[in-house]
């Protein structure tokens, strides 16, 4: 063999003059054949090939090939990124430049005191005094491993990829355009990835294999009802000589046609009043958003929908009887029979409440739209549309249950879901079951419907809202729908990334026994009535 170059920092070959090159290596690493055989013991040649392990500096690799030795001459931080689960000896292959066309290489663990690849935290938004976690391994974010800290620092809740061991590779031996590198962990199983995002979808490719290992897309659909309220005062916002639909009560609203653009006159008013007129759409979707933003501050103290004062853009005039949140925007389309747009309380409050979703907890982590997360997301939107609609309190559209009731999506006057029974649409069940993760999302949602339902207004409401059947055939008392909200959305910023309908049991209980004391029994048995079972680790009332 012959010295080679080594790959990485300038001057990596000076410092190691004897060395072949390490394929894809960084910060100098080389394979060093003869400078150092006194820091291998049992090399040079000895019966048996040498022994592996950490000696002065050195990591050093028995052979399995035609040369008695090899030491990797590399710094232990770097040594370890080349090698996945360090703390267990592991069969690699790599290619060496020059020569050799592949070694199989066997490393060994460093002892006590050396020096890995350091698994660290980056802290992102407070809210209501939660703040969120992501993992990080070295410099690289760890996807799907977050968690929420409370005030005094202490880990309240966490997704399982949290404590998950990290050992491996944060070298990429291939490239992906426009992508960056993460330690994708979804399925608590972590690897080296790229994540490109297009437009709302993420994808998460192997950087080693270039193979698809995970994906998720941030939009969320949902169908709705078109409605129009009347004369309403709008916090429109003057530019130059015009007046536009951009909401100066609340940063980051505004409403428009689907060119994204915020619609602009001479004058300042809005609307006809005429059903799939979209400016008067328009009207009736920024008027909700401001209904749901203030709902947020007066009963939870929520500054806007993403926690830090900031409403999301609304867009109407979707060609599709449909609604949808896709990350950054809500968008709105028309019933079925294309008679009204989507744009009421309780259809605004559901695709801006997906922002209030993603707004929260560990969102630096993002979430998953499928199985139990995705109708928990789901269920979320129905249930701040219905928040909203209650704080509203707006007599052309009286506070209920129903969701979708004034839109009449089906054009069978009929809503598209219904909260105190979920089944009564057909298709929703009104319990927890082995079913569910696989159920579609939407209708998987009921399940948690149905808890907040009976949280808020119990088996037999003596307030003209509908009566409630559970699953354990209890009788429950309600303990109103401003309180119940406010014990969701204080559990909705323990969400991590892994958010199922356990974790979400847990997270109430939690959040009710610290701040609601005296509805912490209810809390409980509201979920007992949907068949949601104990989850290990929660609190006792």
């Amino acid at each position: 063999m012959v010295p080679g170059r080594a790959l990485g920092r300038p001057g990596g070959a000076a410092a190691c003059p004897a060395c072949l090159a390490w394929e894809g290596a960084r910060g100098g690493l080389a394979v060093d054949r003869r400078d150092r055989p006194a820091q291998c013991p049992g090399g040079g040649g000895l019966p048996g090939g040498v022994r592996s392990g950490y000696f002065g500096g050195a990591y050093c690799y028995r052979v399995k090939g035609n040369f008695p030795f090899l030491l990797l001459w590399a710094l232990p931080s770097a040594a370890v990124s080349l090698f996945p689960d360090f703390q267990k000896e592991k069969v690699v292959n790599r290619t060496i430049l020059g020569a050799l066309s592949a070694l199989t290489l066997v490393a060994t663990a460093a002892p006590a005191g050396a020096a890995p690849v350091v698994s660290g935290e980056l802290r992102g938004q407070t809210i209501s005094g939660y703040t969120a976690v992501q993992r990080t391994y070295g410099d690289l974010p760890v996807v799907g491993a977050d968690a929420v800290q409370d005030a005094a620092g202490r880990t309240v809740s966490r997704s399982e990829a949290f404590d998950v061991p990290l050992r491996l590779s944060t070298v990429p031996t291939t490239r992906v355009a426009g992508a960056r590198l993460v330690v994708e962990a979804y399925d608590n199983r972590p690897k080296l990835a790229w994540e490109r995002v297009d437009g709302s979808r993420h994808t998460f490719l192997d950087a080693h294999t270039g193979r698809v290992t995970f994906e998720f897309d941030l939009s969320a659909d949902a169908n709705g009802k078109g409605y129009y309220y009347g004369d309403v005062d709008l916090p429109t916002t003057q530019s130059g000589a015009n007046w536009t639909l951009v909401d100066s009560a609340h940063p980051g609203g505004q409403c428009g046609p689907q060119t994204g653009q915020p619609y602009s006159k001479n004058v300042n008013s809005f609307g006809t009043g005429v059903a799939r007129d979209l400016e008067t759409a328009c009207v009736d979707a920024l008027y909700s958003a401001g209904k749901e933003n203030d709902m947020l501050k007066a009963w939870f103290g929520r500054e806007g929908l993403d926690g830090k004062g900031r409403s999301a853009p609304q867009r109407v005039g979707m060609a599709t009887a449909n609604a949808m949140w896709n990350g950054s925007y809500a968008n709105y389309g028309y019933n079925m029979p294309k008679t009204k747009d989507l744009t009421a309380f309780d259809i605004a409050g559901h695709e801006l409440g997906h922002g209030v979703f993603q707004w929260s907890g560990s969102s630096v982590g993002g979430y998953r739209y499928f199985a139990e997360s995705g109708a928990l997301n789901e269920s979320t939107g129905d249930i701040m549309g219905t928040l909203t609609e209650h704080y509203a309190n707006d007599p052309h559209d009286k506070p209920d249950y129903d969701f979708s009731e004034m839109a009449d999506f089906f054009g069978n006057g009929k809503p598209m879901r219904i909260l105190y029974k979920p089944s009564n649409d057909g298709r929703s069940p009104d319990c927890y079951s082995s079913s569910i993760p696989s159920t579609e999302i939407h209708l998987a949602g009921g399940v948690q419907n149905h808890w907040f339902y009976l949280l808020a207004e119990g088996t037999n409401p003596t307030n003209g809202q509908p009566v409630s059947p559970t699953c354990n055939n209890s009788t429950l008392s309600g303990i109103g729908i401003q309180t119940a909200g406010k014990i969701f959305h204080a559990a909705l910023q323990l969400k991590t990334s892994s958010w199922n309908f356990a974790n979400a049991r847990k997270a109430t209980l939690q959040v009710a026994k610290a701040s609601y004391p005296a509805n912490c029994a209810a809390v409980k048995a509201a979920w007992d009535a949907v068949s949601v079972a104990a989850a290990p680790g929660e609190v006792t009332c």
